[in-house]
């Protein structure tokens, strides 16, 4: 169980410094709805691509890449990928939708699910990503956007065994937020 915990951080720490190193790079306001842009909104356009792949595939966690501070893609910048596996098809699918609404897509080949903290797929009724970003306190808020969102991907310290938004804005403190939106506090 420590080795499986040890290499998810490792993971996480080298997409941060993959991600940090590319910064938020000239990011532009994204005009529209607050819904607009959202990981709600990014899902809604790749349910339909994985409701084709498998009927019975279920969504187990969530990345962001380049998000801006109130929890949406920018207008020019960003994606959100969906990981999701099946067990009729015994496929982990990952479905990533950017900044204009474009899918790409991977399948690959797993016995079972991905691992999550949790051990399952995401909690019913998990909130929007502007909801996440808006409970984040402003000071954590470091800079316009967070280079790197991950979503029920890693077991954080702060609260084991629950699916956590993990924010990382740029090398600061990453603020830390539970499914249903309550601030939990920082790694690091």
């Amino acid at each position: 169980m420590k080795n499986r915990l040890a290499g998810v951080k490792l993971v996480f720490f080298a997409l941060l410094c993959v991600l940090g190193v590319q910064g938020c790079k000239d990011p532009q306001v994204r005009p529209g709805a607050s819904f607009d842009g959202s990981v709600k909104w990014a899902l809604q356009i790749a349910q339909p691509d994985i409701n084709t792949f498998a009927g019975d595939a279920q969504l187990y966690s969530i990345l962001g890449a380049m998000i801006w501070k109130d929890g949406r893609l920018p207008a020019n910048t960003g994606t959100w990928s969906f990981i999701t596996w099946s067990a009729g098809l015994k496929k982990k699918y990952q479905v990533t939708v950017d900044y204009q609404g474009k899918i790409t897509r991977s399948a690959t080949d797993q016995e079972g699910p991905p691992k999550t903290p949790s051990g399952t797929t995401l909690p019913a009724g998990w909130v929007n990503s502007t909801n996440i970003f808006a409970s984040i306190p402003a000071q954590q808020i470091t800079s316009n956007c967070a280079t790197l969102v991950v979503f029920n991907f890693t077991n954080f310290d702060q609260a084991p065994n629950t699916a956590v938004w993990g924010v990382n804005f740029n090398g600061s403190k990453n603020p830390l937020v539970r499914w249903d939106g309550r601030y939990i506090g920082t790694q690091f």
